[in-house]
């Protein structure tokens, strides 16, 4: 798939998929979602490849995903439908590979447990399963 570069870089993981837009400053101390509405409830973001429409709440997104990169709980990637400006600067700033408005629909053909490679400095995102 091909795609728009937000964040360069490289990230290879597993996906973890979103059909909702996720609030980062529902992740806890130990990078696991606690926003009980969300899809991803209990789920850990650290170390995958996040896949999902975008971000939701304040402009506090980006410093609350600064604060999840300095405790090492970050994504290895980001794989959006459509980035805002929010995650645009926190993707930037904190490097996480990103990119966004992909030739397909990242949430019908990423699936949860899907292996994915980012190559964010091309604008392509590979499935390897």
């Amino acid at each position: 798939m091909k795609g728009r570069v937000i964040a360069a870089g490289e990230a290879e993981g597993e996906a973890l998929v979103s059909q909702g837009s996720l609030s980062l400053t529902y992740i806890d101390q130990d990078g696991v979602v606690v926003d009980h509405t969300s899809d991803l409830f209990q789920q850990n973001i650290r170390g995958k490849i996040l896949v999902l429409p975008g971000l939701k709440g304040s402009a506090l997104q980006e410093w609350s995903l600064v604060a999840l990169k300095q405790q090492g709980l970050v994504p290895k990637g980001i794989i959006a439908v459509e980035a805002d400006t929010r995650m645009v600067v926190a993707s930037v700033f904190c490097e996480i590979p990103t990119v966004d408005k992909l030739d397909q629909d990242p949430l019908k053909v990423i699936s949860t447990g899907d292996r994915v490679r980012i190559n964010a400095n091309e604008g392509v995102v590979e499935i390897l399963n």
